[in-house]
């Protein structure tokens, strides 16, 4: 009789204490992990942001080719979708697709993106920015518009030499709103862009400013068409 209350004793189920620790372990663990893990849901909706922008435009450019006619690619920052239309008559071919989650268009040309018969763009070469998820630095300019045009200050700050290497910072407000420009380098409150490419509107201190940590670059070439992201 002994043995068969042992027996029952070392089968039974586990307690509810011991169903809290168990679960108080897998929630600490979800939770160091998170930090691990997040990076690459950024970087994957990026690619899905860049692989639809860039599929879009492979469409439109084979239509334009294959019908000898004008298809234009139309952006859109309120609803971060991008349509195809035939140039002729605005007719919207096929379904718009739209940004992944927390991934935004930023510094968005004035009108469509639109492909010739040839291959290549009705204007010059488009640039477009997508913005990722990830948080950066946000801040108001405290100058710039007296200084050269391709250095931004913000004298509230006390960065790291050259931090923001790399990065780019994008008007979101005010003077200059919806230009974007890659950071050459940086000191403790200024951001030097390319000499290369100064602001076309030199911001001023209304003008508020964004540094995400994820951003892609996509260049649509003016004479074939093709496209390139950095």
């Amino acid at each position: 009789m002994r043995n068969r209350w042992a027996v029952h004793r070392r089968r039974r189920g586990m307690t509810l204490v011991e169903l809290l620790v168990v679960l108080i372990i897998i929630i600490s663990v979800a939770g160091m992990s998170l930090p691990l893990i997040a990076p690459f849901f950024g970087s994957r909706q990026m690619d899905q942001a860049t692989t639809r922008v860039q599929m879009a435009c492979l469409r439109a450019k084979s239509l334009a080719v294959t019908h000898r006619e004008k298809y234009a690619v139309f952006f859109d920052a309120d609803t971060q979708s991008v349509a195809i239309k035939r140039k002729s008559d605005d007719k919207v071919v096929g379904d718009p697709e739209y940004l992944p989650e927390n991934v935004v268009f930023s510094g968005l040309p004035t009108g469509p993106v639109v492909f010739t018969p040839s291959g290549g763009l009705e204007g010059g070469t488009e640039t477009i920015y997508v913005v990722g998820p990830k948080p950066g630095e946000t801040g108001t300019a405290s100058s710039a518009a007296n200084g050269p045009p391709n250095f931004l200050e913000d004298d509230s700050k006390a960065w790291a030499s050259d931090l923001w290497l790399g990065q780019y910072v994008i008007i979101t407000d005010g003077t200059g709103a919806g230009q974007a420009r890659y950071i050459e380098s940086n000191t403790a409150i200024r951001l030097k862009l390319r000499d290369q490419d100064p602001w076309d509107t030199v911001p001023d201190v209304t003008s508020k400013y964004r540094i995400p940590f994820s951003v892609r670059k996509i260049r649509i070439l003016s004479t074939t068409g093709e496209m390139v992201w950095e």
